[in-house]
């Protein structure tokens, strides 16, 4: 693996350089995210996500939209990449694990 499972981690362990280049690696821009949501809860379900919100999209009016980026997994096993499922399709733009 070329990152570490940073949507594993706390989110205070976590620094910014680390989510920077993890969302690099992710949604492969050169920018890093315009926002981070870095998220953990554990009932009563456990749940860890890491979602980014570009600084800025190629999606314009009259071009083909954007493909949804979340990718689903468990216990660092991908279960399902760019799920569109788990976000509305109006949150296409956002990208993360």
């Amino acid at each position: 693996n070329q990152v570490k499972a940073i949507w594993r981690e706390p989110p205070t362990t976590v620094t910014e350089e680390e989510h920077a280049t993890f969302y690099k690696y992710l949604a492969g821009d050169h920018q890093g995210p315009l926002y981070t949501l870095h998220y953990v809860t554990d009932s009563p379900i456990d749940i860890n996500a890491v979602l980014y919100i570009a600084a800025d999209h190629d999606e314009t009016p009259g071009s083909s939209r954007m493909t949804p980026n979340l990718s689903l997994y468990c216990k660092k096993v991908l279960i399902r990449a760019k799920c569109a499922d788990l976000l509305p399709e109006w949150m296409r733009f956002v990208q993360g694990i």
